[in-house]
């Protein structure tokens, strides 16, 4: 139904329309056009809905679908779900083994926001079913890209499922019964990370956060790689949630600290989408916290270029369509935009007019223009020759609901032409994109329609996920050049309307529709609030019911002096002891020095300075101290509780534990000690636990017992007091068979005289480049030498090399340069299988890829400079191990099958194609198993080598030759010695009975194994020769 007394509330609407007072332009969106010459809204809602019934229907038939499984009931971190597979792209190289969250989870919260029930949806609850990316069994305990991945790579994959989460859980607040722990956990581990970076109330100090990412387990950032300060934003926005929730005033703090970090850069940070959150978090942080952050600066970064990534907001056409406010690479007349980001962006944006509403304009001008060029992501908007995958989308997607992973200003001479970059990485046959598409029910939930085709409903509360019960608030934009008249649905019930731009209170009850009337190129924010309550104004708030109208009435954008930290050293305190209190003041006027007066304990003090040292009272009990702030005609007040108790009693703490090998067999027996420091601590207790084998103990000494089976065993000491103060650690062991024997290698590289395969007559390798070198035993022309980023060794990619576990690498190195990442060997890199490099603090790196997700295992040993280092890589199917000169040198645990590579296994780089990571130095000796090599058979690698020492001819016949025929060797002298090796240089149990200056004759025992042998002859007068024997 229409309003009543139309007439009046359009006569009263026109004549606040001839200005529009107080907006701030964007300059980049200054630049697109108020109205696009091509200018055609899709209807996104029914779009999101289509996609999700396409993605999700398992049952679909047809090429490279469907497109999503159920994985098995407790395969990842919790034993009671069964987790959702996704491919990532359309005819993904992983079909049905993928699983990201910056896919599922924006697919799950994409289809909520347009109306479909997820947790409840033909009997399947794929809400519940996302908790499996709260990675706990490796104790990441955050929300991470997948069901078993680590932190510490790049700050977008482990921060964005996080941010997605909070999300999800703010639709589904019971979604799962362990998402309220989940919560709680994202929110403390990184407030955690704000800590580790430098932040801190005691006193205030902003941390440094210009990383690429921040580990969660080693509590260190990464140093290399392109930096992404713009995550502050991302982790600011994370715990402004929790706080608004929580009302826990150390989240809004730890927001604070993050959001001052990102103030204060000089430069733009943008690199990709967590930069649109932070602004977001600014916004409601200056209207609700008090604070003052630069949102017009920060807004900018939005949509300029940025240097670190070349990432902003396209502007124009490119061929006939109008690109405008599409994001991606800006890079002159070479456009890269993609379609996620313009929907994740929109998302983060959209709510902030009801914050700041002086940018209403600004950014409903630029979701006009998003919402018309995001259509050209689809193939139904372009020619089929103007697009990767016309045929498959055309029969597939006959709704044109995926999109195109990007949009490339100019390729092949076409403009514009729709793509991505799966088929040129080798992810998959297309570049149909669904980790692009999932996100597109953001924006479907954003935009609705009016009477008039031009002007668009931006509802913004729909992805606004930090404030609660937000009455509703809809913008609008005029793009056209005349004045235009317009009308749009109203949610049900009887309303009242505020416009905030205006300030205009519509004096009539409203109900079914609303009639507006906006001058060219300007824009309206209407606010609907109950038709029972009435307005009113609490400082420059425009309140209705304790639901803010209008943030800044009369555009009073004054702010207040605050104290944002108030913190003791210690709290609770002993009697009688001194302790420190800061304070930090903000919003202080301009040129007034604040004041502080502390009042503790019946005594008052006055100080310039923002801390004070004061000492407790001799009573027990709970005591207030109170401050205020003076500073030119305002003042702020706060108090804090010390607790004052009569001694603190001390926690015990575990110093460390040892342990007599941190390795042994299946049923070996260990030995254990914790070390504590237990001193006013009182009397203590220990206790011993360990995730499988059988573990005894007395006191803080226990013994372990392996289990029968091959893992890793997590070994826990526990310290406690008569108090329950207590203190934990734990050390991992590895459990693994050191009597098993492996096979023989698949590939093994001598490069003594070729680059051949000396174990097989296939694999073999080609250089492209690489100089000769001597190896480690100093034997000139043995090993390969890198000089060049363009010098390559690499080997064929077959099927055969793409098992799935164990797997074991070696080789020997010689590092000659290490001025950042350098990739050592490689399949497919961390992208697709694994990969061994060496970072530029001069640690190995061992990369795994697997369909549980992306592992880095760092090694301890520092490598050196000019000097031979052996190193071998083990992936067991549980874990993943490093060890340099034969000796175990770190492990983790570690899951899943080996993902396939579409690329050659390289040495020296990290593809075929790329150049950038080149390692500089020799590498020899190269050997690949399908077996995960024993520890003692590791720890022979460094002394087995194809060729001979010294180049002597040992006369040895036949080389090739069946169990229990006979070896005829020839041409050894008197005291030499003759041992048979297997590959991992275990010595084979043969009675060589040899005549010196004869030919002498072993016939091999039927039971020896099939395979490859060293026989190895030590002669006094001419060193040590080496010959290769196969037995078959």
């Amino acid at each position: 139904m229409k309003h009543y007394c139309i007439f009046p509330i359009l006569l009263l609407a026109s004549l606040y329309s001839t200005a529009q007072p107080g907006q701030i332009n964007i300059d980049r969106i200054e630049q697109m056009p108020s109205l696009p010459s091509d200018f055609f809204i899709r209807d996104w809602r029914k779009v999101a809905r289509d996609y999700d019934y396409l993605i999700f229907d398992t049952t679909r038939q047809g090429q490279y679908l469907p497109f999503s499984r159920l994985g098995m009931m407790g395969q990842y971190n919790y034993p009671d779900n069964q987790p959702i597979f996704l491919d990532t792209y359309v005819g993904s190289s992983w079909h049905h083994q993928q699983a990201e969250a910056i896919n599922l989870i924006p697919a799950v919260v994409g289809a909520s926001l347009v109306g479909i029930d997820k947790s409840n949806q033909n009997g399947i609850n794929y809400v519940a079913a996302l908790k499996d990316f709260f990675n706990q069994k490796n104790g990441q305990n955050v929300y991470l890209n997948n069901y078993f991945a680590s932190s510490g790579s790049d700050w977008w994959y482990d921060l964005m499922p996080n941010v997605y989460f909070y999300q999800l859980k703010w639709l589904y607040p019971y979604g799962a019964s362990d998402f309220e722990y989940q919560y709680s956990q994202v929110a403390e581990r990184w407030l955690g990370c704000v800590y580790a970076l430098g932040g801190s109330t005691k006193p205030w100090q902003i941390p440094n956060m210009n990383y690429r990412a921040f580990n969660l387990i080693t509590g260190k950032p990464l140093t290399t790689g392109v930096p992404e300060p713009e995550a502050s934003g991302a982790i600011a926005w994370l715990l402004l949630q929790a706080y608004f929730t929580t009302n826990m005033e150390k989240y809004r703090q730890g927001a604070e600290l993050a959001m001052e970090f990102l103030d204060g850069l000089t430069s733009n940070p943008s690199y990709e989408l967590q930069l649109s959150y932070g602004v977001m978090a600014a916004a409601s942080m200056n209207a609700i916290v008090g604070t003052n952050y630069d949102l017009t600066k920060m807004l900018n970064w939005c949509f300029d270029r940025g240097n670190l990534r070349g990432w902003g907001a396209n502007v124009g056409k490119w061929g006939e369509a109008e690109v405008n406010g599409l994001i991606g690479e800006v890079n002159g007349d070479e456009g890269y935009a993609f379609v996620m980001n313009g929907f994740q962006q929109a998302a983060a944006l959209a709510p902030i007019p009801k914050y700041d509403k002086r940018y209403a304009r600004a950014l409903a001008k630029w979701l006009t223009n998003l919402a018309s060029s995001s259509r050209y992501f689809y193939w139904n908007a372009l020619p089929s020759d103007y697009q990767d995958n016309y045929s498959w989308a055309s029969q597939y997607d006959t709704s044109a609901c995926i999109p195109y992973e990007a949009l490339k200003s100019t390729w092949q001479g076409k403009s514009p032409f729709a793509r991505g970059d799966a088929i040129a990485g080798g992810w998959a046959a297309t570049n149909l994109s669904l980790y692009s598409g999932s996100s597109v029910g953001y924006l479907g939930a954003i935009i609705k329609r009016t009477s008039v085709d031009e002007i668009l409903t931006f509802d913004l509360n729909q992805t606004d996920f930090l404030v609660k019960d937000s009455l509703p608030a809809f913008l609008f934009y005029n793009p056209c050049d005349t004045t235009r008249e317009f009308s749009f649905d109203l949610p049900s019930g009887s309303w009242k309307a505020y416009e905030s731009l205006t300030e205009f209170f519509f004096t009539d009850v409203i109900f079914g529709s609303l009639t507006l009337s906006i001058p060219a190129h300007e824009a309206r924010l209407v606010r609907l609030y109950p038709a029972s309550e009435n307005c009113t104004l609490v400082g420059n708030h425009l309140v209705c019911n304790n639901k803010i109208l209008d943030y800044q009435y009369h555009y009073n954008f004054s702010k207040k002096l605050r104290i944002k930290a108030l913190e003791s050293e210690v709290n609770p305190v002993e009697k009688n002891s001194a302790f420190r209190v800061w304070a930090k003041a903000d919003q202080i006027p301009e040129g007034s020095i604040p004041t502080y007066i502390w009042n503790f304990n019946g005594t008052q003090s006055t100080t310039l300075a923002d801390s004070i040292e004061l000492t407790a009272p001799s009573q027990t009990g709970t005591y207030l101290l109170t401050l205020e702030v003076q500073a030119g005609n305002q003042s702020a007040q706060d108090t804090l509780r010390i607790e004052v108790v009569e001694w603190i009693p001390k926690p015990p703490v575990i110093d460390s534990i040892s342990v007599s090998k941190l390795y042994c067999n299946p049923l070996e027996k260990i030995s254990l000690k914790m070390w504590t420091d237990t001193i006013g601590s009182g009397p203590c207790y220990f206790s011993w636990m360990s995730s499988a084998g059988q573990i005894t103990f007395s006191e803080n000494n226990a013994e372990f017992v392996a289990p029968s089976s091959e893992q890793i065993v997590i070994i826990t000491g526990k310290v406690s007091n008569f108090l329950e103060l207590s203190s934990t650690k734990s050390i991992e062991i590895l459990v693994r068979d050191t009597l098993h024997l492996s096979a023989q290698p698949l590939i093994w590289y001598p490069f003594d005289t070729s680059d051949s395969n000396a174990v097989a007559n296939s694999f073999h390798a080609t250089s492209i480049g690489t100089l000769k070198a001597s190896d480690a035993r100093n034997i000139e022309n043995k090993a390969k030498r890198f000089i060049s980023s363009s010098d390559l060794i690499y080997t064929e990619n077959e099927s055969e090399l793409n098992f799935p576990f164990p797997l074991t690498v070696s080789c020997w190195i010689y590092p000659e340069k290490i001025f950042q990442e350098h990739y050592i060997f490689s399949h497919g890199s961390w992208q697709e299988r694994f990969k061994l490099s060496l970072l530029p603090d001069h640690h190995l790196r061992f990369t795994v890829n697997t369909s549980a997700g992306i592992t880095d295992l760092d090694s301890k040993t520092i490598i050196p400079l000019n000097q031979y280092i052996h190193v071998t890589g083990i992936y067991t199917g549980f874990s993943l191990e490093i060890y340099i000169n034969g000796s175990l040198d770190n492990f983790m645990s570690c899951n899943g099958n080996l993902n396939s590579s579409t690329h050659p296994i390289t040495l020296g780089r990290m593809n075929e194609i790329e150049t950038m990571y080149s390692f500089w130095g020799r590498i020899d000796e190269f050997k690949l198993w399908k077996d995960a090599l024993t520890l003692s058979e590791v720890k022979n690698l460094p002394s087995i080598w194809y060729s001979s020492f010294n180049g002597q001819k040992l006369h040895v016949y036949p080389t090739l030759l069946r169990k229990e025929e006979s070896i005829r060797i020839s041409g050894i002298e008197a005291g030499s010695e003759v041992e048979l090796y297997s590959v991992f240089g275990q010595v084979v149990g043969i009675d060589f009975q040899i005549n010196p200056g004869e030919t002498s004759t072993i016939r091999l025992p039927a039971s020896i194994r099939s395979g490859m042998y060293l026989l190895r002859c030590s002669q006094p007068s001419q060193g040590t020769e080496v010959v290769k024997i196969v037995i078959y």
